[in-house]
């Protein structure tokens, strides 16, 4: 017999949040999120899958539940020799 804490309702799992979030910076500084999963796997795809808005912007993973940054990327202009 299962006990309370193991019976999950469908209600509390229509609720609850997906726990990873990948976001991807505005030219303005807004960070706009542009993906959000439970599966670290998945998120982490989104994650290297997700191009700057610019060049010089910059994307992030963000862990609700640790309420921490686990990765970040920033996209900087380089200038070559020949000017590109």
């Amino acid at each position: 017999m299962k006990s309370i804490e193991q019976i999950e309702s469908p209600a509390a799992a229509a609720t609850e949040q997906p726990r990873y979030e990948v976001y991807r910076q505005n030219r303005a500084g807004n960070f706009v999120r542009t993906f959000e999963s439970s599966r670290p796997l998945d998120a982490m795809l989104a994650f290297m899958d997700t191009t700057p808005a610019f060049e010089g912007g910059e994307v992030r993973i963000w862990d609700r539940q640790e309420e921490r940054l686990l990765a970040a990327a920033e996209w900087t202009v380089e200038r070559t020799g020949m000017g590109f």
